[in-house]
C-alpha cells in the first residue's frame, strides 16, 4: 500500500541514515508494494494503511485496518453495494456466510492485528482466497433453490463446467475399472486420493477390496461421496475422510493407490507430489499405483480454424485490420475448455511428430526429478505453425491407455465430455518482430527517458526490487505512475505525471541514481510508431525447429518458445 513517510533517494546518495532498508516486495498485488519508512519514524506496521489525502480502496477491497477484514474484489461486484457494505463492516449475522466464513473473519480481524505486517498480509491473502472459495451460491444469484443456498459457488461451477462431464466420460471410467480389476483386489487395502464423487473407491469395493480408504480436501464432496457410497450399499467397505492425503495417516499401509488427479496439463493437479508422499508414508513397498506412468506431449500444428479465431491478418472488403495483431497473445498457454474450443472437432494438421516433454513413473519418479527447462529439436513439414498443442497419455501396468490426444477421441461418444473435463493446452505461435532497437542495452529502452544521476520530486512512494528492470517498468505502467528512480538494487516509484517528472525545474542532483520516465501514458500511446505485429511462422520441408519449453512452478503448465534451427 502507498503509505505516508519515506526518505528520498537524495538521502541515500548522500549516505545519510535513512532508516531500515525497505522490505523486498513483489509486483502484484499492490499490497506487496511498500512505502519506505521515514528516518526516525514509527515502524511500517504502525503507520496508517492510507494517507489522509488518499481515500480507502473501492467497495469490496477495504483494508484490515478499516473493518477488520477485507472482501475479495469480486464479492463487491456480486453482492451489490448495500449488502457488500454491510458484510464488509462486519454487521452480518453469524451464519450468513456460514460458520467457516465467520471464523475466518474473526481470525482476520483479531488475531492478525497482533501479527507482524508481512504475516498479516500473507494471512489476509489466504483469507481472501478461502472466502472467495466458500462464497455461497445463494448470495450470488436471485431465486436460488434452497438446496444450493449455502453451497460454495465454486463447487457448483466446478460441477457444471467439469465434473459432470468427467463422470460421464465412459472411456475414462473403463480405464480405471480394468486397471483395478487386473490387480486382484481380494483382501487388499486400497487408497483413493482425490476421491470426488467416490466412483473409483466404489469400483475398488465392487471388485473385491477388503477395505477402501478415500480422501478428499473438499468437505462438501466428502459429504456427497458418503451418500453415494451408502446408496450403493458399500459403507461397510469404503470410508471417506476429509483433508489432504499429505496430512493423513493410515494404521496399515495400502496395497493399491488409485488417483485421478491429472488436469489439462498432466501434472497441474499435483499427481506427482501426491504419489511421492503416499509412497513414502502410506503404501507398501510393492504397492500398485494407478495410473502407473504418464507422458506429457506437445505437437506443432497448422490450423485454419485457429487462424480465424485468434488472428486478424486477412482484410475485409479491402479494409486492413492487421494493426490489432500487435495484441496477439503468443505467450500464454490457453486451455481449450476455457476459450470454448472443442479439440476433438478441431481441424488441424500435424507438422511434425508429437514429442515428449516429460515422462513420469508414478511408482518411482520424485517431484525434484521433473524438468525446469527443456530444449527439443523438431523436424517439420512445410506449412505454417499456428500453435503448439499439448496433450498427455497415461497407462496402467498392462499398457492400457488414457489419453487427451484429440486424435484418439474423434467421433467417440465420450469425446465431448473429455473436451470439457480435461481439454488441451494450446499456445499460439508467431515470429516476433525485432525489438525497437536491436542490441540496445536494457537501460536504453527507447520507450523510456533515462536521466543518469538525477531524481525528480523526491518523496514517499512504493519501493520494490530492481533485480529485473523490465518488471519494474511494467509495474510502473500498471500502477499509473509517471516514472521511478533506481538506486542500487531498489527502485522507488514517483506518484507524479510524466510532465512533472520531465520538467527540469523539478530535477535534483542525485549521485548514483537514475531517473526513468515513461514516454507513453497520460493519454499517449505506448510502443513504436509502427505496429509491432508477429509474422506467420512458416516452415519448409525438413526444416528443424527448436522448441524451448519452460515449466511453471509446481509443474502446473509450461510455456513454449520456437526458434529456427
Amino acid at each position: 500500500e502507498r503509505g505516508a513517510g519515506g526518505a528520498p533517494p537524495r538521502a541515500w546518495a548522500a549516505g545519510a541514515d535513512a532508516g531500515p532498508p525497505p522490505p523486498r516486495a513483489m509486483i502484484v498485488p499492490p499490497s506487496r508494494l511498500r512505502a519506505r519508512p521515514a528516518a526516525g519514524g514509527p515502524p511500517l506496521s504502525a503507520q496508517p494503511r492510507h494517507s489522509a489525502a488518499r481515500p480507502a480502496g473501492r467497495l469490496g477491497q477495504r483494508t484490515a485496518g478499516e473493518h477488520g477484514h477485507r472482501l475479495p474484489a469480486t464479492m463487491g461486484f456480486l453482492l451489490g453495494r448495500r449488502l457488500a457494505a454491510r458484510l464488509a463492516a462486519g454487521r452480518h449475522r453469524h451464519g450468513a456466510l456460514g460458520p467457516g466464513c465467520h471464523a475466518r473473519r474473526s481470525r482476520s480481524g483479531i488475531a492478525r492485528l497482533a501479527a507482524p505486517q508481512g504475516e498479516q498480509e500473507a494471512d489476509q491473502g489466504k483469507d481472501d482466497v478461502e472466502l472467495a472459495r466458500r462464497f455461497p451460491f445463494g448470495l450470488s444469484t436471485r431465486d436460488c433453490p434452497a438446496r444450493l443456498e449455502y453451497v460454495p459457488r465454486e463447487l457448483v461451477d466446478d460441477h457444471t463446467q467439469i465434473f459432470y462431464a468427467m463422470i460421464n466420460d465412459t472411456d475414462r471410467n473403463d480405464f480405471y475399472w480394468h486397471a483395478l480389476r487386473s490387480c486382484d483386489l481380494r483382501g487388499k487395502l486400497v487408497l483413493d486420493v482425490g476421491s470426488g464423487s467416490g466412483i473409483l473407491a466404489m469400483m475398488a469395493a465392487r471388485l473385491g477390496a477388503r477395505r477402501v480408504v478415500a480422501v478428499d480436501e473438499n468437505a462438501d464432496m466428502v459429504r456427497l461421496a458418503r451418500r453415494n457410497i451408502a446408496a450403493n450399499g458399500l459403507s461397510h467397505v469404503v470410508e471417506v475422510h476429509h483433508g489432504l492425503s499429505t496430512e493423513f495417516s493410515l494404521e496399515e499401509r495400502a496395497d493399491v493407490l488409485v488417483t485421478e488427479t491429472m488436469g489439462t496439463w498432466m501434472t497441474c493437479e499435483g499427481i506427482v507430489q501426491w504419489c511421492e508422499d503416499a509412497r513414502r508414508r502410506l503404501l507398501k513397498e510393492d504397492a500398485v499405483v494407478i495410473p502407473a506412468r504418464g507422458t506429457q506431449y506437445a505437437v506443432l500444428i497448422e490450423s485454419e480454424q485457429l487462424e480465424r479465431l485468434f488472428a486478424c491478418r486477412r482484410p475485409y472488403r479491402g479494409l486492413d485490420l492487421s494493426a490489432v495483431m500487435e495484441l496477439q497473445d503468443t505467450v500464454s498457454n490457453l486451455w481449450t475448455k476455457r476459450v470454448g474450443i472443442k479439440p476433438s472437432d478441431l481441424v488441424y494438421r500435424e507438422l511434425g511428430e508429437p514429442f515428449p516433454l516429460m515422462e513420469v513413473d508414478f511408482s518411482a519418479t520424485p517431484f525434484s526429478a521433473l524438468p525446469a527447462v527443456l530444449e527439443t529439436r523438431v523436424p517439420v513439414k512445410a506449412g505454417r505453425v499456428t500453435a503448439v498443442l499439448d496433450f498427455w497419455t497415461c497407462e496402467d501396468a498392462q499398457g492400457r491407455q488414457l489419453s487427451t490426444n484429440p486424435r484418439s477421441r474423434r467421433c467417440e461418444p465420450w469425446a465431448y465430455a473429455r473436451d470439457l473435463a480435461w481439454g488441451n493446452g494450446l499456445q499460439l505461435v508467431g515470429e516476433e518482430p525485432p525489438p525497437p532497437q536491436p542490441g540496445a542495452a536494457e537501460d536504453d529502452d527507447p520507450r523510456w527517458h533515462r536521466f543518469p544521476d538525477r531524481d525528480a520530486l523526491p518523496g514517499p512512494g512504493p519501493v520494490m526490487d530492481a533485480g529485473d528492470l523490465q518488471l519494474c517498468k511494467c509495474a510502473c505502467v500498471y500502477y499509473g505512475n509517471g516514472g521511478f528512480v533506481r538506486y542500487g538494487d531498489q527502485v522507488q516509484f514517483r506518484e507524479h505525471s510524466r510532465k512533472e517528472l520531465l520538467d527540469p525545474l523539478n530535477h535534483v542532483q542525485a549521485s548514483g541514481c537514475t531517473l526513468f520516465v515513461a514516454k507513453g501514458g497520460d493519454g499517449e500511446p505506448w510502443g513504436a510508431d509502427e505496429p509491432q505485429v508477429p509474422a506467420p511462422f512458416d516452415v519448409e520441408d525438413d526444416e528443424e525447429v527448436l522448441v524451448v519449453t519452460s515449466f511453471q512452478a509446481e509443474q502446473r503448465g509450461a510455456q513454449h518458445r520456437l526458434c529456427r534451427g
